[in-house]
């Protein structure tokens, strides 16, 4: 959790970047996330950043496109559809019930 954290702004941080990180190849990463969390190490990392992007709407920390860059998105229309996705309402209209 800490090295996605750490490396959330980072658009170019892969699942490959993770496992060297944490001394796993990418498919035992692959294996263990999936038995663990029944998510692929892709997901995982999405998870994690729509999770800061949705603090980060709640602390007003942006515009919808700061906060899509911010959280390592390097497209605000992939950011909206994939946090439409996991919280069931576009960003903008989750910042606006706040």
């Amino acid at each position: 959790m800490q090295i996605i954290e750490e490396n959330i702004p980072n658009e170019d941080f892969t699942i490959e970047h993770l496992g060297k990180e944490i001394g796993l190849s990418t498919r035992q990463l692959n294996r263990k996330l999936k038995a663990l969390i029944n998510q692929t190490p892709n997901d995982f990392i999405k998870t994690i950043r729509l999770q800061r992007a949705a603090e980060l709407l709640k602390q007003d920390a942006g515009n919808v496109s700061d906060i899509a860059f911010k959280t390592g998105f390097s497209s605000t229309a992939y950011f909206v559809a994939n946090f439409k996705k996991q919280y069931g309402m576009p960003p903008g209209e989750f910042k606006k019930q706040l």
